[in-house]
């Protein structure tokens, strides 16, 4: 049904997406502690 390529591409797209998300996930928690010391930011997350 599928070419090998784009069952390749569909693999690897994956495998992107699911380090994005990781990546994300990571860079709100840092956002989340970090940004409430920052003296500009004004407001404090819960």
């Amino acid at each position: 049904m599928y070419s090998p390529v784009a069952l390749v591409l569909c693999k690897e797209i994956r495998n992107l997406a699911f380090l994005l998300n990781i990546f994300l996930k990571k860079a709100c928690v840092l956002l989340k502690n970090v940004l409430p010391l920052h003296p500009l930011s004004g407001t404090k997350f819960p």
